[in-house]
């Protein structure tokens, strides 16, 4: 029988992990609460609204690395181990017990889960992402197509269990990115 107790503690690892607000700290050591600027988000594209390029790029490497860190740890248990801990990791991000379950929307740590899962399906996702935010400066019209590059890599470079944890990830950014998808729609999103 596989050990549940493992999976269990690798998923709790990962949310734990996944619910520390970098955005939020960072922004508190600038004097400003992100969650009262801005889309109220405590991700890396609010924090580059509110503390700069330099508050932005930290904040993505943090959320990143708190991505791949459990991720990473836990796949040298079992690629189950990793993909709880990766997920959940996820989840701690969007929806932290620090803050309430009001967190952000996961495109960071989803991609630092990715370096761990998937370094190829990783770079084609950041591929998407960087040539969609140069041509439109919308990164959350960049965040949607990257992480729908997910699944579509996923299909052919990815099966079993792995495929259906990247489609989770995927379905996870969609709803929330619903509000950004109702202004791209209606031509209200704004550019970074």
């Amino acid at each position: 029988m596989y050990n549940v107790w493992q999976l269990t503690s690798w998923s709790a690892a990962g949310y734990i992990a996944g619910s520390i607000p970098f955005g939020l700290f960072i922004g508190k050591f600038l004097g400003k609460d992100v969650r009262n600027l801005g889309s109220g988000n405590i991700g890396a594209t609010n924090l580059v609204r509110a503390g700069g390029k330099s508050a932005g790029i930290i904040t993505f490497v943090l959320d990143f690395l708190k991505g791949a860190i459990p991720a990473g740890l836990a796949v040298k248990n079992s690629v189950d181990a990793s993909i709880a801990a990766g997920l959940f990791a996820v989840i701690g991000h969007d929806f932290p017990i620090t803050l309430r379950f009001k967190g952000g929307k996961g495109i960071s740590t989803s991609f630092g889960v990715l370096s761990i899962w998937s370094t190829p399906i990783m770079l084609i996702a950041l591929a998407v992402w960087l040539l969609l935010f140069m041509a439109s400066k919308i990164s959350s019209l960049a965040s949607i197509a990257a992480i729908l590059s997910v699944t579509i890599a996923g299909y052919f470079m990815s099966s079993g269990i792995r495929f259906y944890a990247l489609l989770f990830l995927a379905l996870l950014a969609l709803l929330r990115h619903y509000p950004n998808i109702r202004r791209l729609l209606s031509g209200q999103e704004k550019k970074l």
